[in-house]
């Protein structure tokens, strides 16, 4: 068994609806932000398709934000020496 099978294991234990008439149910918003974090990381480390995808897309979150970043330090530093030299 890998380490992703023994991950989901013990969340199916803590974590997962066990009703005897209908079967186990894990719905992935049940499970705390830190396991979901550890099992994205083994997933990442697992499977490189995923962990391309998932760096794809942190890239482009990036990407369409940094422009943003960019231009209020602009705008920060040219008030800032405004400022001082007035």
């Amino acid at each position: 068994m890998n380490n992703i099978s023994k991950f989901l294991n013990l969340l199916f234990s803590e974590y997962a609806n066990k009703p005897h008439d209908e079967g186990y149910h894990l719905d992935v918003q049940d499970i705390p932000q830190q396991e979901l974090i550890d099992l994205v990381d083994l997933m990442m480390k697992d499977d490189t398709t995923l962990r391309d995808s998932v760096l794809f897309h942190i890239q482009n979150t990036i990407n369409s934000h940094i422009g943003d970043f960019e231009a209020n330090n602009r705008y920060q530093s040219s008030h800032k020496t405004y400022y001082s030299e007035g």
